[in-house]
This record gives C-alpha cells, structure tokens and sequence, in this order.
C-alpha cells in the first residue's frame, strides 16, 4: 500500500498550488531537511490545470481510477498538504505527513488483508505495518517493513520504523520537541506563497555527494517554486559562511550556467531557463532565480511527453 500512496503523492507534487502556511510545530527538532507541499489550489493554477487534465486522461487516469475503487481515496482531489522531513542526510529516517481525506477504515481493512500485516498499540494509537513485497527500497533492500498510523488531527505517518512513526506522532501531539519557529528550516518564513519548498541544513563534513559543489560550499540551502503573473519562477538560496565563500559558490553557479549555454543547440530547451536565469551574491548569500512562461513550460512537458511517445510508442511511465 505504501508504494502506491507515496507514487501518487510524488505525482502530484508536481502540480501543488500556493501554499498554506507551514507549521513548524509539526516537524521534529533536529530535523536536516524539510520539503512541503499545498494541494488544495493546484486545479487554479495554468499549471496545475495542465497536469490535472493529463491525469484525468487515457492509463494515468486509468490507474488512479483504479486507485480510487481500492482505496475509496483519489489522490488528485483528497490530498491537501504533505510534508516529509528527516534528521539523517542518507534519507534513512525519512517521515511522511499526509493531510487528506482518507477512508481511514478502508486502509486499514486493505491493510489487515496483507498476510505480513501487524498492529501494536501505543497507547491508545494503533501502529499498524506491513511487507510491501513490491517495494524496493532506496539502498537497495528489498521487503521492508513500512509503518504507519493515524494522529489524533487525522494526519497519516508514514515511516521505515515504529520508532520513527511515534516519534513524529509525539511531535504532533506536543509531547515532543519540534521545530523552533524562525529556525532556517521553518518554511513559514519564505514569502511570495511559493507552491513547493524544501530546505537542507548541510552538516559539516556531511554526507553530500562530491560533484554537488555549490551544495558542499553552502551551510543551509532553501529551494522553492512559484507560479506568478503567468511565469513558473524557480529559486534557490544558497547561505555561505562568509562573504569569500559566497563568490567562490557564485562562480560556480555562473561556470554552470556558461556550460548550461554551450549546449543550447544539442538541447533548444534550455534556452527559455538559461535566458531568464539571474544570479545575485549579497554578504554571504547567493540567489539563483530562473523563470519561464507557464504557457511555455507546458509546451515542453507537451513536447516531451510527445517524443517520448514516439521512441516508446506509448506514454506508459505515470
């Protein structure tokens, strides 16, 4: 069940709309990174109005139909916000929050009806869990255990282990520490009602992959998309030590964005982002802004769908 929900839910990431305020107190403290998402304005929105009719369209609507009369739950209308937070930098300790409108004694039942399903109490709060034998963990593993249950608001938690799932059901509950409001990873301070937000806290000598330089150089990353005046606007804060550290990340960027124009002619594509790209240093801080019409972007989501349709024969990957 588990691999199901979260395919859906990082379908519809795409297509979240303004964001509803975040609420810091929902996420544990200590936490390395948060990523959020509002769904309830998505079908308002161009953008959202364009993925919304692609999955209401031939096999993407096909399987979440079929999603639906299992569930009695539809992805595309039910969520209204996700949030997924971890305090390890591998994902390993990577928790779920979903607010929607869940027949929440239907999951359960369909739950039970897995031969590997299990329920222990906390409290008075059932964790229930279960094998996915079809979900093929990150690193790798395979048959891994998910858990699950149900805070007293009606927020699922998802998790890889008991531990985790009652670690963040006593931080929505209050009986736990949680994320200190105005923190670097409080997202309730980003203006402008971008539609997705997520933040990294980088750790020193943290696990951060080496070809990922501007991320190394940085101390906290925050990435955040918006839609407005009809311009999709993407934009990410890269926060330095010091002032020398910022230009060394600025060149970088800006090396990055030179590469990025010699491949124009190989990929036409890049010539909407790379012409509306803007690149800001201020003390110890860099912005990188790019923004592309809404109408444009949905003319290459439409192209690439389109070529991949003719070197597949079908649009078979949602």
């Amino acid at each position: 069940m588990k691999r199901f929900i979260i395919a859906g839910l990082i379908i519809l990431t795409t297509i979240a709309a303004t964001a509803a305020p975040f609420s810091a107190d929902r996420v544990a403290a200590g936490a390395k990174w948060v990523a959020y998402a509002d769904f309830d304005t998505a079908r308002d929105t161009k953008s959202g109005e364009f993925v919304m009719g692609e999955l209401t369209e031939g096999k993407a609507a096909e399987r979440f139909e079929a999603f639906k009369a299992i569930f009695n739950f539809d992805p595309r209308k039910d969520i209204h916000s996700l949030t997924v937070y971890g305090t390890d930098m591998r994902g390993d300790d990577g928790i779920m929050l979903v607010d929607a409108d869940f027949d929440k004694e239907r999951l359960i039942t369909l739950a039970q009806a897995n031969d590997t399903y299990t329920k222990t109490m906390f409290g008075n709060v059932e964790i229930h869990s279960w094998i996915d034998n079809h979900h093929h963990h990150r690193c790798g593993r395979v048959n891994e255990r998910a858990f699950s249950c149900f805070a007293s608001d009606g927020t699922m938690i998802l998790g890889d282990s008991s531990e985790l799932v009652i670690n963040a059901l006593n931080v929505i509950e209050g009986s736990q520490p949680s994320l200190e409001s105005g923190s670097l990873l409080d997202l309730s301070e980003q203006t402008g009602s971008p539609f997705f937000v997520a933040a990294l806290d980088v750790p020193e000598n943290g696990d951060i992959p080496a070809h990922a330089a501007i991320i190394r150089q940085s101390k906290n990353v925050i990435f955040s998309v918006k839609e407005e005046d009809d311009q999709l606007r993407g934009t990410l804060v890269l926060n330095t030590d010091d002032e020398e550290t910022a230009l060394r990340v600025d060149a970088i960027v800006k090396g990055m964005w030179a590469m990025a124009l010699l491949h124009e002619q190989d990929c036409p594509r890049l010539t909407e982002l790379t012409q509306n790209l803007q690149v800001e240093t201020k003390d110890s801080q860099v912005k990188v802004e790019v923004a592309c019409s809404v109408d444009k972007m949905i003319e290459m989501l439409k192209a690439a769908v389109q070529e991949h349709i003719n070197t597949k024969g079908k649009w078979n990957n949602i």
